[in-house]
């Protein structure tokens, strides 16, 4: 049986079901697409976070250096948190 004996209506029918099949499959492709492109902004979002706080970490050193510079070793053990 081929396809040019079948009625049009028919042959329109089949037509629309693989038309549907390519559809199915580029939007089940997309989705896989969007997911990995949702772990990759994840991921660079984590490691910016790991960033900030590594700067922020940081900036507290060079504030502590500056403390020490700027008052003396003894001054800066007599503070609180300078003792942990």
């Amino acid at each position: 049986m081929k396809v040019s004996n079948l009625k049009v209506g028919i042959h329109q029918w089949i037509d629309l079901g693989l038309l549907m099949l390519l559809l199915a499959a580029i939007l089940a492709f997309s989705v896989l697409c969007m997911n990995g492109a949702q772990q990759y902004v994840d991921n660079t979002l984590d490691d910016g976070d790991r960033g900030i706080a590594l700067a922020a970490d940081v900036k507290c050193a060079r504030k502590a250096v500056r403390l020490v510079d700027a008052v003396g070793v003894s001054k800066l053990q007599s503070l609180p948190h300078a003792a942990a």
